[in-house]
């Protein structure tokens, strides 16, 4: 099977890297042509230094040479399989990208985009043969982190779904399949986990370092701050808006226009600089400090929340496949099972939580949903 990718930000070159080790042929396209010999010189300089290291070995190293084109010519798609679109998270970038290479692919090529945050049908709307199209999302770290969402439209057929999941199979991920409100359910889920936790942040009196510290040792493998810088602000801010809605609004708005003005008034080369200047303008309430923000609660807050939002996907039938628990729990890296979590806390104090949380501002993301049916035969329990 032949991957064409293009884009070689650090998404694309983290793909083609990994399909690479794989032992799959892959073709980079770029967009500057005088880019390509020293795009491609990057690229083997980091499977040289895996020779050099005695990680792979001779033979291995003359067969990744041969596996690996890089062009900036689209016409270089034509025999490829399955095409990753992972350029500039920008819907008329990706139009005009996904148009470009259908133009240069055969009618049995698969052709997907890795977005984080634009609309599936939005970005394929110009496309002449719709159901071989999906998203294909993958997770950071790339080599190390099993699950990719696939997200399709209602245009996508069942031969191109199946021929994607056999080749993620194949390259040792774990798929999540998607569709319709369910499409990149991961990253919204993250991206309510960011802006609660950033929420907290900013009420409270843990610094930025505590945050990160009090997220990464109790809740998921990367604290928010780091996530912010690791993923960019641009990718961020498009998921605040593209997945605002009349849940999450409120906590959503605050940390877009605090972004938004760190980029209009940015002092530090450092993002999380930037976020420890915010320390001291801080709004901070007696109240917030002592329950919402301390570290003794801070961690389970942002578990309730995770929890809530959960639930309130199952509930409302956005997702009913159990194989969520463990997407999630992969995605994010928890720290310990949703399960596990649920019966740590308990239901009573996820509801005292969260009712606290809504009396001090009534948004839906804070108003408490009954623990799922499915969740409850898993620990079996009763619905609370």
């Amino acid at each position: 099977m032949k991957i064409g990718i293009v884009g070689n930000g650090k998404m694309g070159l983290d793909i083609l890297n990994d399909l690479i080790e794989k032992k799959y042929e892959v073709v980079l396209i770029v967009r500057n042509p005088d880019a390509v010999k020293t795009i491609k010189s990057k690229i083997l300089k980091l499977f040289k230094r895996k020779l050099r290291i005695g990680i792979i070995k001779e033979h291995d190293y003359k067969t990744i040479v041969d596996s690996i084109s890089v062009s900036a010519s689209y016409k270089d798609l034509q025999s490829c399989n399955l095409v990753i679109e992972t350029v500039i998270e920008n819907l008329y970038v990706k139009k005009k990208v996904v148009q470009e290479i259908e133009e240069n692919v055969n009618d049995d090529c698969i052709i997907s985009t890795n977005t984080s945050s634009l609309d599936i049908d939005k970005i394929f709307t110009n496309c002449r043969k719709k159901e071989r199209c999906m998203g294909i999302h993958y997770f950071y770290p790339i080599q190390f982190n099993p699950i990719v969402e696939v997200s399709t439209s209602s245009d996508t057929n069942n031969y191109s779904i199946k021929k994607v999941e056999e080749f993620l199979h194949h390259t040792k991920k774990k798929t999540l399949l998607l569709e319709g409100e369910g499409n990149l359910i991961l990253a919204k889920i993250l991206t309510t986990i960011i802006s609660y936790s950033y929420y907290l942040f900013k009420k409270g009196d843990l610094s930025v370092e505590d945050v990160d510290r009090e997220i990464s040792n109790n809740v998921m493998r990367y604290g928010i701050f780091n996530i912010i810088d690791s993923t960019g602000v641009l990718i961020v801010k498009k998921c605040l808006m593209r997945f605002r809605n009349e849940r999450n609004y409120f906590l959503n708005d605050i940390l877009y226009d605090d972004l938004t003005n760190i980029e209009k008034n940015r002092k530090c080369d450092n993002l999380i600089d930037e976020f420890n200047l915010l320390e001291n303008k801080r709004n901070k309430s007696s109240i917030t400090s002592s329950i919402l923000a301390s570290k003794e609660n801070y961690s389970d807050r942002v578990k309730a929340v995770l929890l809530n939002e959960i639930s309130y996907i199952l509930n409302n039938k956005i997702i009913t496949d159990e194989t969520l628990f463990e997407a999630i729990e992969l995605a994010l890296g928890l720290k310990e099972s949703i399960l596990d979590m649920i019966t740590t806390i308990g239901p009573d104090r996820i509801k005292d939580m969260l009712k606290f949380e809504y009396n001090a501002k009534s948004i839906d993301i804070f108003r408490y949903e009954k623990i799922n049916k499915l969740v409850c035969r898993k620990l079996n329990k009763e619905i609370v």
